[in-house]
């Protein structure tokens, strides 16, 4: 029952923490972005047809509206034979925010990013390389959860098992974590 209590406790000043802030204090020097997307794609609406994906990451922000990302990322493509790809992304990303003081609304992101993608299906597989530009919309239903948007070209870099960039389209959610009391890293 104590453990219980102290669980409670600990939620409830979480919460606490992070009430009342603005759009804007996300943005700020030290703080943590948590990411998750997917999308999903059946050409001609065919069943036995498809492409999906989904991944996950963090972005940490170096300076106000500025942050490196990571995100690791697993996708499956049927067009009569399953190919999968892992993913790995690394990237650079800023963030346009017209109203920091609002606890609701958009927010605009522009990045750039290399992408890693490891192709295997059953008799073969591949590395390639690309060049990711991606602009995302969010909107902040809490002050610190939005949905995302994001639209992202693919410019191949490295000669791998397909020659051909792509146009993706993903939908997700971002769940920040300011560093407004300078609690998640000590600044001087």
């Amino acid at each position: 029952m104590h453990f219980k209590k102290r669980t409670v406790v600990l939620f409830v000043a979480i919460i606490c923490q992070f009430s009342f802030a603005s759009i804007g204090e996300n943005f700020q020097k030290a703080g943590l972005e948590i990411l998750g997307h997917g999308n999903l794609y059946w050409p001609n609406f065919n069943a036995s047809n498809f492409s999906a994906s989904v991944a996950g990451g963090l972005e940490f922000f170096l300076i106000d509206n500025f942050s490196a990302y990571f995100s690791v990322g697993y996708g499956l493509t049927n067009y009569g034979t399953p190919v999968h790809d892992i993913s790995g992304d690394l990237g650079a990303a800023y963030y346009f925010v017209p109203n920091p003081q609002n606890s609701v609304g958009p927010v605009h992101e522009l990045s750039l990013g290399i992408s890693n993608v490891f192709t295997f299906d059953e008799s073969s597989n591949a590395y390639s390389l690309y060049l990711t530009p991606r602009y995302s919309f969010l909107y902040f239903l809490t002050d610190h959860i939005a949905p995302e948007v994001s639209v992202s070209p693919s410019f191949l870099l490295s000669n791998g098992k397909d020659a051909f960039g792509s146009l993706s389209v993903y939908f997700g959610f971002r769940f920040f974590l300011p560093n407004k009391d300078k609690v998640l890293i000590p600044l001087k």
